[in-house]
């Protein structure tokens, strides 16, 4: 049994349908407010995945719950010290101060703004 989980850009509360077959779920898809041309489960599919998560197309609903869980975890930290080495690495500034400073002179004007003056 298809399993589609519709997120609209309008509408916090998402939409689950479920159909017995997949062009019975294409055709419900299709009667959404501005659905595309759905013209197969693919087409489908690709359209779900352009929609906010946890929109998709799911064969059951073990898999569209184990989806739903994937989305509220959040995004692994990166422990300080990886930073630390990732930016001595590439050079980079360690705040935003040292960045900013790096383009203004001592009144606070661009340098490069002067220079093509």
């Amino acid at each position: 049994m298809p399993i589609a989980i519709v997120t609209s850009l309008l509408h916090p509360i998402p939409a689950i349908l479920a159909e017995d077959t997949g062009r019975g779920l294409i055709a419900r898809l299709q009667g959404l407010h501005k659905a595309p041309e759905l013209t197969d489960e693919h087409s489908a599919r690709i359209w779900l995945q352009s929609l906010p998560a946890p929109s998709g197309w799911f064969v059951s609903i073990e898999e569209a719950k184990a989806h739903v869980k994937r989305c509220h975890q959040g995004a692994p930290t990166i422990p300080g010290a990886t930073i630390r080495e990732a930016r001595e690495a590439l050079g980079m500034a360690r705040d935003a101060r040292q960045v900013l400073a790096s383009g203004f002179d001592k009144f606070g004007q661009l340098r490069s703004f002067f220079a093509v003056a």
